[in-house]
């Protein structure tokens, strides 16, 4: 069969962070045409492998690894054929994103496997050398919302000595692989996050790539469009009012509104809306309890929803005008409030209380404001010796709670409601970890040779791990 076929690597020194991208090949220099699987195929068929310098297998990434690492649901090995004419080139490029985990620290070979057993194709491209950086990562960030399905978004900040990359990454409901992790065309240095979508929609898939990007330079507040991590041409940019600061939340509509929150010290929490040149506020409200510091605000279709600690935790809803439709305190603590979050897609607001520093009690709460459940566990003791560092917490679909935190020792533990601890990782400063509990429950965090990854949860062992082993030269 006259097929040749060949990949080409687009960035040769990519990091733990973004995504490699190949410019994959394929020409028919036959007299005939022939049915093979289409560049739109997710089969088996077309494979990257990565391999270390002296040839042992890293991965094998295609379709199938594709659908594993970013769906639930049952993979489909049937493959999506095409017919390719004499003299006829297919020329695209995949994100490797969508197949698996970004890659890891270190010098690697990638190869181009192209097979299709009916035709008894079997073609292979050249090796290409690669070299994978590992920067020190700063600060994540993570954004829900559901504009059409449900999303993750990550904003990740790496670099050192005072320069910063920014990375966006976006997951579906299973944060293995990812739609896409690029690096972002800005480096902000000052207060850096997201805008979520406040709607729901059915006609266009186009809003699961849409983020508003949001920082501060100075007294200016800047914001750019990105549409699957890449910039457009809406921009936005005005100075902030006297006296107010960013919340690090902000939302827009469908038909592009853009709104931010700011904090007017002590107790107030303002909404402006960010036009493309100046800042208008929609509403003032003054918090019946807390600190507007440690205010979170998530915005839904219907309200505007804010927890803040203080003698447990305090919750308000309101309208888009800023009228009150509720507010009290659902949880009554003595203890440290050291980690609370309100998710806006499932209307769940949770929160983590510490009997800090010498002490070893730990409360945590759950409240579903859709159904009305709640969850109270108090524990005497965790079991470590060394002081937390970091927190990460979240109740799964049948109200079982997990919990994750660093220590002081560097090392990393996970709890499951009576159970535990177990030890995930070890050697980091900081893990940066984060519990995501819906059918599966996944774990993420940073270690400097892998960049940041979501662990799966094995039940049968009781010990998280890697849902493809990777081998080690």
């Amino acid at each position: 069969m006259a097929l040749v076929f060949g990949i080409r690597v687009l960035d040769s020194t990519p990091t733990t962070f973004g995504a490699l991208k190949v410019e994959v090949g394929i020409q028919n220099t036959g007299p005939g045409a022939f049915e093979i699987p289409s560049p739109d195929d997710t089969s088996g068929a077309l494979t990257i492998a990565v391999y270390y310098p002296g040839g042992k297998l890293l991965r094998s990434m295609n379709g199938l690894t594709r659908q594993l690492m970013r769906s639930s649901g049952r993979v489909n090995a049937a493959s999506t054929l095409a017919p390719i004419q004499p003299g006829e080139i297919w020329r695209w490029t995949i994100d490797l994103a969508k197949y698996h985990y970004t890659l890891p620290e270190g010098e690697f070979e990638i190869e181009g496997l192209f097979e299709y057993p009916p035709l008894n194709l079997q073609l292979s491209s050249e090796r290409q050398r690669i070299r994978v950086a590992a920067p020190p990562m700063q600060t994540l960030d993570a954004f829900r919302d559901n504009p059409v399905i449900d999303r993750l978004d990550l904003l990740l900040r790496v670099g050192r000595n005072g320069s910063s990359t920014f990375y966006l990454r976006q997951y579906s409901k299973v944060p293995l692989a990812a739609a896409y992790s690029e690096p972002l065309p800005v480096a902000p240095t000052g207060t850096t996050f997201c805008a979520s979508a406040n709607y729901f929609q059915t006609a266009t898939f186009e809003p699961v790539s849409k983020r508003w990007l949001l920082w501060t330079n100075g007294r200016e507040l800047n914001a750019i469009e990105l549409m699957a991590g890449v910039r457009t041409a809406k921009e936005r940019r005005a100075i902030l009012p006297a006296g107010r600061l960013p919340l690090g939340s902000a939302c827009y509509t469908e038909d592009d509104r853009l709104f931010v929150f700011l904090r007017m010290d002590p107790d107030g929490v303002e909404c402006w809306e960010f036009g493309p040149e100046s800042l208008e506020r929609v509403f003032a409200h003054t918090l019946r309890a807390g600190l507007a510091r440690d205010a979170v605000v998530r915005a839904g279709p219907e309200s505007i929803y804010i927890v803040v600690p203080a003698d447990g935790l305090m919750y308000e809803r309101l309208n888009h005008s800023g009228g009150r439709l509720d507010s009290r305190r659902v949880f009554n603590s003595r203890l440290k409030p050291c980690l609370w979050q309100f998710d806006a897609v499932e209307r769940i607001a949770t929160a983590v209380f510490w009997d800090a520093p010498n002490g070893r009690s730990v409360e945590m709460f759950a409240l579903d404001f859709r159904t009305g459940a709640e969850r109270k566990l108090a524990v005497d003791s965790l079991g470590l010796r060394s002081p937390i560092r970091e927190w990460s917490f979240a109740p799964d679909q049948r109200g079982r709670f997990h919990l994750l935190v660093s220590t002081t020792q560097n090392r990393l533990y996970y709890f499951l409601e009576g159970k535990g601890p177990v030890l995930v990782a070890m050697g980091e400063e900081r893990f940066l970890p984060m519990v995501v509990a819906h059918r599966q429950v996944f774990l993420g965090c940073y270690r400097k040779a892998f960049g940041y990854r979501f662990l799966t949860f094995s039940n049968a062992s009781y010990q998280p791990k890697f849902a493809e082993f990777e081998a080690t030269p």
